[in-house]
């Protein structure tokens, strides 16, 4: 079953890396880290950006009751006018080497204001390597306009959903992905528009034994926004 969630943001539980801590994006890159949880390793990051840096940005993970794990990347990435692009790939693993991932949702916080602008995504799943055989694929897309041009949110995809949300589903299900998110973003004039929380959550089966559960509260964003997740449960 499909379920919908409206949240304000989501605090995680203090702590290590293992535990779910905030890492900064910039220092992840340069030491060649890694984020571990449970039975979950993200690696190799990479953060590729003409108008913004990763050192401004911050990478946590995260799971919940249902064993669902998440990823987020947060920064500041707004768009007054210019049009901005962004890159990012990470690597997700079971620390088992077991092939029980099945699916990544992918899905963002839209800030926007005055009349708006548009919003691209692509995401893509490979194995073996970031240029490797593709294994999932998933767009999303926002528009905002004015009152003779509604809001439009993921129309590149065969089944359009009306939410800034999707799923990637993963068949044979694999010990290890390589994932390569391409994101752009512009504001129409007089408007502001951008993707300031990129969220992934990954689901496989069975359920880990060693998830951890993480306590959501309602926070108030900075400025403009809306942030919807969407999850399989």
């Amino acid at each position: 079953m499909k379920h919908i969630m409206k949240l304000a943001a989501v605090a995680l539980a203090a702590g290590s890396i293992a535990h779910a801590a905030p890492v900064n994006l910039g220092d992840l890159i340069t030491s060649g880290g890694s984020l571990t949880l449970g039975d979950k390793i993200f690696a190799d990051f990479h953060f590729g950006s003409a108008g913004f840096s990763p050192n401004d940005a911050t990478v946590n993970v995260h799971s919940d009751a249902a064993g669902t794990y998440f990823l987020t990347l947060q920064g500041p990435f707004v768009s007054q006018g210019a049009p901005a692009d962004i890159n990012f790939n990470y690597t997700v693993a079971t620390t088992s080497g077991r092939p029980l991932i099945v699916a990544i949702d992918q899905a963002y916080v839209l800030s926007a204001g005055g009349t708006g602008g548009t919003i691209l995504i692509g995401e893509t799943v490979r194995s073996v390597a970031f240029n490797g055989q593709t294994i999932a694929q998933s767009s999303l897309s926002h528009y905002s306009g004015d009152a003779n041009n509604p809001a439009i949110t993921d129309t590149e995809d065969p089944d359009a959903e009306p939410l800034t949300g999707d799923q990637l589903v993963i068949n044979p299900g694999v010990a290890k992905a390589w994932v390569t998110k391409d994101i752009f973003f512009m504001a129409n004039r007089g408007g502001l528009v951008g993707p300031t929380t990129i969220i992934q959550s990954f689901h496989q089966t069975p359920a880990p034994e060693n998830g951890v559960t993480v306590v959501l509260l309602g926070l108030t964003l900075s400025g403009l926004g809306l942030m919807r997740r969407r999850f399989n449960a």
